[in-house]
């Protein structure tokens, strides 16, 4: 404590910042800052991505670094990386001000175990300035007595009432994820597609189980599955096989080519009923060929409405996934993570429109 309280008063005297101590460093893709310790070989180094780059500022150096090394395998697009530590000096709000302004960062994502006495107000206040214009999301840890302890003894934060703790972040605009797996799926979404103007979900697929599992995610979160209106279904019924289901999920059947999901896209896009698409595209079947990813990422490029791609599968669907991604189209392996990125959508759109976002909580039944 007092050789940290020893580098602050130096720091002060000189105008310096300081991150830290307790941390493993910074690492920005885009200046080639990188100031971790540890070697590549042991721990692999993210890259930015011209489609989607994310920030994120971890209070644990251990977390930081594994996020470094599991993004670097991932090809997501990060911008930042930054490990907070014991935070002496810089903190929270200070990093959500700076990402705030960060012109290579499109969403900011926080690790925390706490915040310090009095700097709990300061971020949060500044987080219902940021959250309209960028979203903002975060992992904190803590929930628990014992969790708290913990977090306490191993960087001195105070943990608090985590109920209250959750309201003071929905009240500011802060998605709240339950881990990194859940985090990082969300902040995919959020970089790669614009915010959703409501929370009507329509869900296309050519596999009927995925679509009815996937459906089944969507309604979990509270997201609105309106069935199409009498005049969508008649004009998808003249231009769709008699086979075809046009209720929500449509299901275009497993011998549909791209030709069919193009229909149904611009029948449905244009009718003006739904706010988010998720598209299931199991593509075992030979007659689904690469080209439904064109269709897919122009359809969606065309309406402005964000959209979200399940692909189930091994080598060729994974594949068609990374195309989809270079494409600026998030693409997930389960319904659940689709469902959860359609979610994020909804919850930041309600965030960033507020009166105009439309919810419908309307079910799937005609």
């Amino acid at each position: 404590a007092e050789l940290e309280d020893q580098i602050v008063r130096i720091g002060r005297e000189h105008d310096i910042r300081i991150i830290g101590p307790n941390c493993v460093g910074v690492i920005d893709t885009h200046s080639h800052i990188d100031t971790f310790f540890l070697p590549e070989y042991r721990c692999g180094r993210p890259r930015a991505s011209n489609v989607a780059n994310i920030s994120l500022v971890s209070q644990s150096g251990a977390f930081a670094a594994a996020i470094s090394d599991w993004t670097s395998e991932l090809g997501l697009g990060i911008s930042k990386i930054i490990s907070l530590g014991n935070k002496c000096d810089v903190d929270d709000d200070d990093l959500l001000r700076y990402l705030a302004q960060d012109d290579s960062t499109q969403v900011i994502c926080f690790y925390t175990e706490g915040y310090d006495p009095g700097k709990g107000r300061s971020f949060f206040d500044t987080a219902k300035r940021v959250t309209p214009h960028k979203p903002v999301l975060v992992v904190k840890s803590g929930r628990g007595q014992r969790a708290k302890e913990a977090a306490s003894s191993h960087t001195g934060s105070l943990a608090g009432s985590d109920r209250v703790v959750d309201a003071a972040y929905r009240q500011a605009g802060v998605i709240r994820a339950d881990n990194f797996e859940q985090m990082f799926d969300m902040a995919k979404a959020l970089a790669m597609q614009p915010p959703a103007k409501g929370n009507r979900v329509l869900m296309v697929t050519n596999g009927g189980g995925l679509g009815v599992m996937t459906t089944d995610a969507l309604e979990a979160l509270g997201l609105g599955i309106p069935h199409p209106s009498q005049d969508l279904q008649e004009n998808l019924r003249k231009r769709l096989p008699a086979y075809c289901a046009v209720g929500n999920p449509i299901d275009v059947v497993g011998d549909t080519d791209a030709s069919r999901y193009d229909i149904v896209f611009d029948e449905a896009l244009k009718s003006d009923e739904y706010d988010i698409v998720v598209v299931g595209m199991l593509l075992q079947t030979p007659t689904l060929g690469m080209d439904v990813t064109n269709v897919i990422a122009n359809h969606q490029k065309q309406s402005a409405i964000p959209f979200v791609v399940v692909a189930m599968g091994g080598a060729f669907t994974t594949k068609a996934g990374e195309i989809m991604e270079l494409m600026g189209v998030p693409t997930y392996a389960t319904g659940e993570k689709a469902a959860l990125a359609a979610k994020a959508l909804a919850r930041y759109g309600e965030i960033k429109y507020g009166a105009e976002f439309r919810k419908s909580m309307r079910s799937d039944k005609p």
